[in-house]
């Protein structure tokens, strides 16, 4: 199961002026981003709740209350997009005698690295915070296993994504509905990959039948995209598309600055496949703004690939070639963080 690029494969830490180099992808006449790309930053509204879980960390006389507040203002920090401070509350991590604390942390570190491309990176530290966590909570430590089998396919390690989804399918026996659904999209986009289409299809059919029945599967942008990209893996881009669409819809809903550029790549992605080009760039010129806003230069990497290859089809070349220059201004960081 592979979830972080619809089309093409950062640092953490892109500035938002950044996106001020960026070219706007409409024609003249049509600009949506008023001259380009414009700067944007993360909303206020994302700031009150981590600043209200460090204040409340602060005032904690007890070590186990304080590491807990602490890691809720990180995930709060990695849900709303604000990834310096999120990497910042992860320091120093809590001790091998805090295990779940440790884990949560680790969990955070985990997915910044899988949000600016660090495969490697984050292959091993989402199966360390899954191996912390994996007696306490399996659901927990299916997820993160999940995860980790995104970055290792991402990243090449083919065996590890299949040793870690080994582990997923015997921890899924003890959970829920959410840990099974993890593990049969899993499995198989795995058995996609090595040429089992028959048990491929059965096991994202399946996932996909969960996806529906199950209102908290449901209404979790994030398990509509893994169906999206499970289905687009295997080339069922038409499928995959109302699950990308409606992970934007949810994404939005929710607020989820930080989960909203990856939901709207994967939508720009899935309808410049479908030849719904003006849509395409609509999603992905947002998701470039928010990306860059957000320091997901990987996810920023993406759509402006997707944004380069409609313009390309439109004849636009003179806006593919700055568009194609600009993502290829990634490349250094992204091999540097493999």
């Amino acid at each position: 199961m592979c979830r972080r690029a619809p089309l093409a494969s950062g640092t953490s830490s892109a500035s938002p002026a950044a996106a001020t180099a960026f070219r706007s992808p409409w024609p003249a006449g049509q600009d949506r981003l008023s001259g380009g790309s414009r700067r944007i930053s993360v909303p206020e509204t994302v700031s009150w709740p981590v600043a209200a879980w460090v204040r409340a960390a602060e005032l904690s006389g007890v070590a186990e209350r304080r590491l807990s507040r602490l890691a809720e203002a990180a995930e709060a920090a990695l849900a709303g997009g604000d990834l310096d401070r999120a990497r910042r509350l992860t320091e120093p991590l809590p001790g091998a005698e805090q295990p779940i604390f440790r884990s949560r942390m680790l969990a955070v570190q985990g997915s910044l690295d899988l949000l600016a491309g660090r495969m490697t990176a984050a292959q091993q530290t989402l199966q360390e915070a899954a191996d912390l966590t994996v007696d306490a909570d399996p659901r927990l430590a299916v997820e993160l296993l999940a995860r980790s089998v995104t970055a290792a396919v991402e990243g090449g390690l083919f065996e590890e994504a299949t040793r870690d989804a080994e582990r997923m399918a015997g921890l899924a026996e003890q959970s829920d509905e959410t840990a099974r659904f993890l593990a049969d999209l899993a499995h198989g986009g795995l058995a996609w990959r090595r040429g089992d289409a028959e048990q491929g299809m059965l096991l994202i059919s399946r996932a996909a039948s969960k996806l529906e029945a199950y209102p908290a599967l449901a209404s979790a942008p994030e398990r509509q995209l893994d169906v999206a990209s499970a289905w687009c893996s295997a080339g069922y881009l038409d499928r995959a598309r109302p699950y990308a669409d409606r992970a934007v819809v949810l994404a939005r809903s929710e607020g989820a600055v930080g989960r909203l550029p990856d939901a709207l790549q994967w939508a720009a992605g899935m309808a410049k496949e479908t030849g719904h080009w003006a849509q395409a760039l609509a999603h992905g010129s947002q998701a470039l703004d928010l990306a860059v806003a957000t320091g997901q230069t990987f996810l920023a990497c993406n759509a402006l690939v997707i944004i380069a290859e409609v313009e390309a089809a439109q004849g636009r070349d003179q806006d593919c070639l700055q568009h194609a220059r600009d993502a290829d201004r990634f490349n250094p960081k992204l091999r540097r963080t493999k």
